[in-house]
C-alpha cells in the first residue's frame, strides 16, 4: 500500500504509482532485478526475504552479500526496536523520552536506513496519552509515534511533532495491520510516504516492521524503513548517479546511461543525460547505484508497467555488463 503520511491525502491515482510500480518490476524483472534497494525491494515484495536473498544469489552473486547483508541488517534493526519498545514499556514509568532518543541514536548509527519508528496503540505504551496532547513524537490526541527519519541533506528530523491526527488511519493500514495480524516481521510492500506531518517532500520506501507485545497485550508496531532509489518529480525527469570531482561510481554511471536509454522513448520530460550528484544516498550506498526521479505522477501512474519493462531490460543488460 502506498502511504500518504502525516495527514496527508493522495488522489486515488496518484496513490497506486509506487505500490504498482513495484510490483510491475518485480513481475517483469524477477530475479534480475537488482538496482539498489530498489531491487531488494521488488525482490522481497515478490519472494519474501529468504528467497529473495537466495534469488540475488543465484542471479548475481558477486552483489548478492551486499543485499543480503542490507536484508538481515534491516531485520536486525527491527528487532531491536522490537525488544527496546517493550523492555521500556516494562519498567514502572515507561519513559517516551528515552525511547525517541533511543531511535534517533539507532538512525544516526545506520546510515543505510531511511528512518526508524514507533506507533503505538492507544494507550499502549504507558497508559498516559491524555498527558502528551500535541507533545514531541505524540499526536494531537497524545497518541506515542515517534518517527526519526533521514532527509536528503543527511540531517535526522524528528516527523511527529504533535499535529498528527491521522494515527487511526495508518493503524488501519497494511503496513501496521499485516505484522500484527501476522505476529511476525514482514516487508512492505513499495510505497511513497510524505515527510513533515504532510507538508515536507516525498520518499519511495518500504519498511520492515513488526508487532511489539507484552504476553497478549499489544503495545504497537515498529518498523525501520528502507530507502527506494525512486521518486516522483514535477518537474524534468532525471537519472543521477554517485560523482564528485575526481571520482565517479564507474559502475553507477553505466547503471544511469543504461536506465536513461530505455526510459528515454517513455518519457519526454527526461534530461538529455544522466547527471553524476553528490547525493548522501548515492555515496552511503556502497554497491552501485542511481536515483530516479520520474514524472509527471499522472504520466509515471499510465506508463508504469512500460516503464517497469524498460528498467528491468537496462538492469538485466547491467547485470551482463556492468561496466563500459
Amino acid at each position: 500500500m502506498l502511504r500518504a503520511g502525516k495527514g496527508a491525502t493522495l488522489p486515488h491515482r496518484l496513490e497506486s504509482i509506487a505500490s504498482k510500480l513495484g510490483r510491475a518490476i518485480a513481475l517483469c524483472a524477477g530475479g534480475s532485478m537488482l538496482m539498489s534497494t530498489l531491487a531488494v525491494v521488488a525482490l522481497l515484495y515478490r519472494y519474501g526475504q529468504v528467497e529473495a536473498i537466495e534469488c540475488a544469489r543465484a542471479n548475481a552473486g558477486y552483489i548478492a552479500s551486499e543485499l543480503a547483508e542490507r536484508l538481515n541488517r534491516g531485520a536486525q534493526i527491527t528487532r531491536e526496536l522490537e525488544s527496546l519498545t517493550k523492555a521500556a514499556s516494562q519498567t514502572r514509568r515507561p519513559s517516551r523520552e528515552q525511547v525517541t532518543g533511543r531511535l534517533k541514536e539507532i538512525l544516526q548509527r545506520e546510515p543505510l536506513v531511511q528512518g526508524v519508528w514507533l506507533i503505538a496503540e492507544p494507550n499502549g505504551f504507558d497508559g498516559r496519552d491524555v498527558d502528551y496532547r500535541g507533545a514531541f513524537a505524540a499526536s494531537a490526541r497524545g497518541e506515542f509515534y515517534p518517527y526519526w527519519y533521514r532527509r536528503s541533506d543527511g540531517r535526522l528530523v524528528q516527523d511527529t511533532t504533535g499535529r498528527r491526527d491521522n494515527v487511526a488511519a495508518d493503524r488501519a493500514s497494511a503496513f501496521y495491520r499485516t505484522p500484527v495480524e501476522q505476529n511476525r516481521i514482514v516487508v512492505t510492500e513499495p510505497f511513497a510516504w510524505r515527510m513533515g506531518e504532510g507538508a515536507g517532500e516525498w520518499k519511495s520506501m518500504s519498511s520492515i516492521a513488526a508487532p511489539v507485545r507484552l504476553g497478549d497485550r499489544l503495545i504497537g508496531v515498529v518498523g525501520a524503513d528502507l530507502y527506494l532509489g525512486l521518486t516522483l518529480t514535477d518537474g524534468a525527469s532525471s537519472i543521477a548517479y554517485y560523482a564528485v570531482s575526481g571520482f565517479e561510481s564507474v559502475g553507477g554511471r553505466r547503471l544511469a546511461e543504461l536506465l536513461h536509454t530505455h526510459v528515454a522513448p517513455l518519457l519526454p520530460t527526461l534530461e538529455a543525460h544522466p547527471r553524476g550528484m553528490r547525493l548522501p544516498v548515492l555515496r552511503e550506498t556502497r554497491m552501485p547505484a542511481v536515483l530516479c526521479a520520474f514524472g509527471p505522477a499522472e504520466t509515471v501512474s499510465e506508463l508504469s508497467p512500460r516503464l517497469a519493462s524498460a528498467m528491468a531490460w537496462a538492469v538485466g543488460a547491467w547485470v551482463a555488463t556492468p561496466t563500459a
